[in-house]
């Protein structure tokens, strides 16, 4: 059986498919946002670590245009960038394509992946020239990914027991809540704490933190679970106030 033959014989039953380094099977609203945050956090490091590095070296100022940065740019600064882009070129497509054959209900044309990675490879590399018309084309995009959210689709169905219910708790308590519900993907906070990305990555533990608790506790009867859940929401969102007030009045303090 030739390559292309498997590959549709593969594609007529659609799966769901989480995995970011895949563009078969498909995508549920639920999932689909899940994966944009995750690659909207590695787009973010990748950028932050980008600026980060230019400052140290003494090339802040992109004035003049990021053109001009890379004609006198380093080995380091050139792979930050064409790592950006690898990232969005590839990561956003597959994101993308998944949705739209859950929204279809079938595999959709085999054009439309490489239209979906040349448009935003190019949206990238623009940036060298133009910021403007490059923040255009990927506000589109974005706009575009937001749509999709919104849109039903034909093959993803909702998780049993409520379990795509929003969890507070996850939102409010992070990691400290996931090490306590032994869901030990919350310690990638830690890091992320003081960047735009903590609270993407708090939304994405709401987002998925019933279903993760839920498979490390089957044995607990569904109504005290959501009971548990929702007893530690109201715990760490007062413990989250506290918090952030006393953090903000040590920062007052210490300014």
């Amino acid at each position: 059986m030739t390559f292309k033959k498997t590959y549709n014989l593969r594609m007529e039953n659609l799966f769901e498919n989480e995995k970011l380094f895949s563009f078969e099977g498909f995508l549920s609203k639920r999932n689909f946002l899940y994966n944009f945050l995750f690659i909207t956090i590695l787009l973010t490091v990748i950028a932050m670590t980008f600026v980060l590095y230019s400052m140290q070296n003494g090339f802040a100022d992109f004035k003049s245009g990021i053109y001009e940065y890379f004609l006198s740019a380093d080995i380091i600064s050139i792979f930050l960038f064409l790592l950006l882009v690898f990232v969005d070129s590839i990561l956003t497509p597959f994101n993308i394509i998944k949705r739209l054959n859950d929204i279809k209900g079938k595999k959709i044309n085999n054009i439309i992946l490489p239209l979906f990675i040349s448009y935003i490879a190019i949206s990238r590399f623009i940036t060298l020239f133009s910021y403007k018309i490059s923040f255009i084309l990927l506000f589109i995009l974005l706009i575009f990914q937001i749509c999709l959210f919104f849109i039903k689709g034909k093959l993803s169905k909702p998780l049993p027991d409520d379990l795509e219910k929003f969890n507070f708790g996850a939102f409010f308590g992070t990691w400290l809540w996931g090490i306590k519900n032994r869901v030990y993907y919350s310690i990638f906070f830690i890091p992320l704490f003081f960047t735009p990305c903590n609270i993407l990555f708090a939304l994405i533990l709401g987002l998925k933190g019933n279903e993760w608790v839920r498979r490390n506790n089957p044995e607990i009867e569904i109504n005290e679970f959501h009971n548990i859940q929702k007893n530690e929401a109201k715990f760490w969102a007062i413990f989250a106030l506290l918090f952030y007030i006393i953090l903000g009045v040590l920062i007052w303090v210490l300014n």
